[in-house]
């Protein structure tokens, strides 16, 4: 994506094992009524298992989003790719790109 998103945020992605994982959460909204939104996620750090960004996932915002007035919930979200993030003097991470979402 070129243009900066709608919003971005902390969340967390949650796998279907029931494992939660720090991300950051970006979100562009459509800008005409027959777009899609897209949602760009990046994991924090390591991820122990691959298999964990496979399938579908749900991603939620972190708590301290939610007090500040925007609660985030996407269910049945379909991860399209992975690509691992590995910079100097920064953590890294696993950006995450998602073909469907549910709700």
């Amino acid at each position: 994506m070129l243009e900066e998103p709608d919003y971005e945020f902390d969340g967390y992605l949650c796998t279907s094992e029931g494992e939660k994982f720090l991300c950051d959460i970006r979100l562009w909204l459509p800008k005409e009524t027959d777009a899609d939104a897209a949602i760009e996620a990046v994991v924090i750090g390591e991820i122990g298992s691959s298999s964990a960004l496979q399938g579908f996932v749900t991603l939620i915002s972190e708590e301290a989003v939610d007090a500040a007035g925007l609660r985030f919930e996407a269910k049945g979200a379909y991860i399209r790719s992975s690509r691992s993030i590995a910079q100097k003097r920064r953590a890294g991470g696993t950006r995450l790109k998602f073909l469907h979402i549910s709700s």
